[in-house]
């Protein structure tokens, strides 16, 4: 029978950071590039993002210009991203429930 290693997740500076196979799922799903999913799954397992988190990650080069994008992608499906100022970048529990559904199901993780 064929035994499947759990997923490595890879951490950079503390913030959790999505597998390959994540990556891919979501590029398929919602018509992003790698970077806007990346940024996307960093939005999915945590609460809230501030613009030196996703910095300090270096997934994007212009935080701002990358949200812009993402925002206008994702609320084709129905999905927001919300901000205020000096708080950072976040979606709904709805939302954010929506997309680990969805990467469950694509990725295969258990629920």
């Amino acid at each position: 029978m064929l035994q499947v290693e759990p997923v490595q997740y890879l951490q950079i500076r503390g913030t959790l950071m999505a597998t390959d196979d994540e990556v891919f799922a979501l590029q398929k799903r919602y018509d992003v590039t790698p970077v806007l999913a990346k940024l996307l799954y960093l939005m999915v397992v945590n609460d809230r993002v501030t613009t030196q988190d996703v910095e300090a990650t270096g997934v994007v080069g212009d935080v701002r210009v990358s949200i812009h994008r993402l925002r206008k992608i994702m609320s084709e499906h129905g999905i927001e991203v919300r901000s205020a100022y000096r708080a950072g970048y976040w979606l709904s529990d709805e939302d954010r429930a929506k997309l680990k559904e969805v990467l469950d199901y694509l990725v295969g993780n258990e629920p």
